[in-house]
């Protein structure tokens, strides 16, 4: 982390939609909503925010989107724009909310992710966000993330001994831990042994070595320590911040069980 930054920005707020399917939810939709739940849990009015990060659409891409929601959500839109990172994507919004500021672009940025995989087909589409390098994948079936992480399984299988049992066990103890979670989609434990008894989805993982394709979005506000310390609950500090990016692909991987 750049040196005199660490601790000098916080989260001050937190919103979270519901996450499963949410017919007839627009990715908008649960942007707005996120922000708003954010808004509410910091006490904040939409005019206090001044930046604005969040994430394009999969299934529904437009120009300057983040604009769009700023403006939808009311916001000052004095630091904005979209980030591409995948699941990475939540987390470099802090880094980069915390940098806005300490370069004086603005005071308060909310960052919000949000989509509609589960339920997209149900609404009308424009587009698809692509990645750039479908036709080395798609026409030998290799398709989404599931056989993604399946061809690394494959090899981590191959070169460490990893045997099923024991990717069962993260199953088990993710499902374990989501029970603990009143608003979790799933709330009935697993065994190892059910498991080894799902389906298979792409060889070597199964139906429970899979996460859910849901709808929902989540948001928080970023504010300088200084401010922080003005809001009615207890900040959260960055305290460090750091991005690495080893390949867009596993076609660009030097190495499929590493990074």
């Amino acid at each position: 982390m750049p040196q005199g930054i660490s601790g000098k920005y916080a989260i001050v707020g937190i919103g979270e939609t519901d996450v499963g399917k949410l017919h007839g939810r627009s990715t908008m939709s649960l942007h707005l909503e996120a922000i708003a739940k954010a808004l509410d849990d910091a006490g904040l009015s939409a005019q206090e925010v001044d930046g604005l990060l969040t994430n394009q659409p999969m299934h529904d891409p437009m120009r300057s989107y983040a604009l769009a929601v700023a403006h939808a959500a009311g916001v000052k839109r004095n630091f904005l724009t979209d980030l591409a990172l995948g699941g990475a994507t939540p987390v470099a919004m802090a880094q980069h909310a915390a940098m806005a500021i300490e370069a004086g672009l603005c005071d308060i940025v909310v960052c919000v992710h949000a989509r509609n995989q589960a339920t997209s087909r149900e609404l009308p589409q424009r587009a698809q966000i692509r990645d750039g390098y479908e036709d080395f994948d798609e026409p030998y079936g290799f398709l989404g993330a599931v056989a993604n992480h399946a061809f690394i399984a494959s090899r981590h299988m191959h070169n460490y001994g990893t045997t099923y049992e024991q990717l069962a066990a993260v199953a088990v103890s993710t499902r374990a831990h989501a029970v603990l979670n009143p608003t979790a989609t799933m709330q009935k434990p697993i065994t190892i042994e059910d498991h080894l008894a799902s389906r298979w989805i792409a060889e070597p993982l199964r139906l429970f070595d899979c996460s859910l394709v849901s709808d929902g979005g989540g948001a928080y506000l970023v504010t300088s320590a200084e401010r922080a310390k003005d809001f009615k609950k207890p900040p959260i500090y960055i305290l460090g911040m750091g991005q690495h990016h080893p390949h867009a692909s596993l076609a660009q991987a030097d190495e499929l069980t590493t990074l």
